[in-house]
């Protein structure tokens, strides 16, 4: 416990947060729930959304303490045109701006030197901030996506919608008093697109580890001689399937013994591009829209390997730290992992073991890398591992230094 953060308040802005069963929902709760445990008062102001999540896993994930104000999106006509308007600007949920700016300036009058955090993505959390700033002791800006979306979208009108989400973003970095990320690359990533350098006022504030949740209705039904391969959540193009699924079809057909399933959410058209493949039928695909925590939990201590993929932005490194790699290191299991040599995985990896980090190349690369960890299957030793991996993810070492930099704002 620290002791001083008793007298700490904290308002975050959250436009994703539980009963919306979302990554960045529940990394925004576990978040806030490991600052309650250490003393800080925390309130969140949230979207007034429809419940995604089931109401027993939001109540385990988010911390009764926290107070609550929902703010539901402007429906009105005279909102609605003016939301339409802003869209490229703002991009989506800009109807949501404007009362949560409301909402947000009440909370702060009503607290002492209250620190404001708002965590983005979607960006319209710290564009609330930027209004709201003033109304508090110092205001803390997280990029969890390290830039405003469109930067890597190929609409027809992304060359135009870039340059706006650059200034917005610009504008946030310069008024922020602090600049959270989730891991170093970040920051690099953000740097050489805005053109702004933050280093000095940044901090590496990266996903905390889902608590033990209650056992899910996952239950994986397995042969006693088969090599489970799983990836687990959604799978679109920038997840690299062009590997993956290869891959995983190579390697079954060395070794019969592997199966691979994604579990999860996957685009219906990448699917459809792998249909005449003579053993695509062997891979177990279950589509499921909306994945319970719970049961991608269960399904992570259950297979024998886990798969986690950065998302390719065609770099020479990668600016993320996805929040199910801590997720799924705490389930005890070896783990698969496509991104660039220079990533955050790629570092850890090296640091701690853990499985096998394959660089995004061809799917050749992919299929060694299981058959490679299918051959040690039994050689693994995972306690010492674990330990050391829960350790590095745990609230004791993310969480102090976060407050201790709090409270010197």
């Amino acid at each position: 416990m620290v002791e001083r953060s008793q007298f700490m308040q904290v308002v975050c802005v959250s436009y994703n947060a539980p009963p919306l069963n979302d990554a960045e929902a529940l990394c925004t709760a576990r978040l806030l729930s490991a600052l309650v445990s250490f003393g800080v008062e925390v309130h969140l102001i949230a979207n007034q959304c429809c419940p995604s999540l089931e109401a027993s896993i939001a109540a385990e994930v988010l911390d009764s303490r926290i107070q609550i104000t929902r703010v539901p999106v402007c429906r009105g006509l005279t909102h609605r045109v003016m939301g339409m308007a802003r869209y490229h600007h703002h991009t989506e949920h800009a109807g949501w701006i404007f009362p949560a700016i409301a909402a947000t300036k009440r909370v702060l009058r009503e607290c002492i030197n209250p620190i404001l955090l708002t965590r983005a993505f979607p960006i319209v959390s710290n564009i609330v901030g930027y209004y709201c700033s003033s109304e508090s002791k110092a205001w803390v800006a997280h990029f969890s996506d390290p830039y405003p979306p469109h930067e890597w979208k190929t609409h027809c009108y992304s060359p135009i919608i870039r340059p706006l989400n650059r200034r917005w973003a610009q504008g946030i970095l310069k008024s922020a008093d602090l600049v959270t990320v989730t891991c170093r690359n970040a920051t690099r990533y953000i740097q050489e697109r805005s053109a702004f350098r933050f280093s000095e006022k940044s901090m590496v504030v990266t996903h905390l580890a889902l608590p033990e949740l209650k056992a899910g209705n996952f239950k994986l039904d397995r042969r006693p001689d088969e090599f489970v391969v799983a990836h687990i959540g959604n799978l679109m193009r920038r997840r690299r399937p062009d590997l993956l699924f290869p891959g995983a079809l190579l390697a079954m057909q060395k070794h019969p013994q592997i199966r691979f399933l994604q579990y999860g959410h996957v685009d219906r058209e990448i699917l459809a591009q792998y249909t005449t493949n003579p053993v695509f039928s062997r891979l177990d695909i279950r589509h499921v829209d909306n994945l319970s925590p719970r049961d991608a939990a269960d399904c992570q201590k259950q297979v024998d390997v886990n798969v986690i993929i950065d998302t390719d932005l065609n770099l020479a490194y990668s600016p993320f730290l996805l929040s199910k790699y801590a997720h799924a290191l705490c389930a005890g299991k070896p783990l698969l992992m496509l991104s660039n040599k220079d990533s955050e995985m790629s570092r850890l990896t090296k640091k701690y073991g853990g499985g096998e980090l394959v660089p995004f190349s061809n799917p050749e690369a992919v299929a060694d890398a299981i058959c490679r960890l299918f051959a040690n299957r039994n050689g693994y030793s995972n306690l010492q591992r674990l330990s050391a991996y829960r350790q590095a993810f745990s609230p004791e070492v993310i969480i102090r230094p976060f407050i201790e930099k709090l409270e010197s704002l």
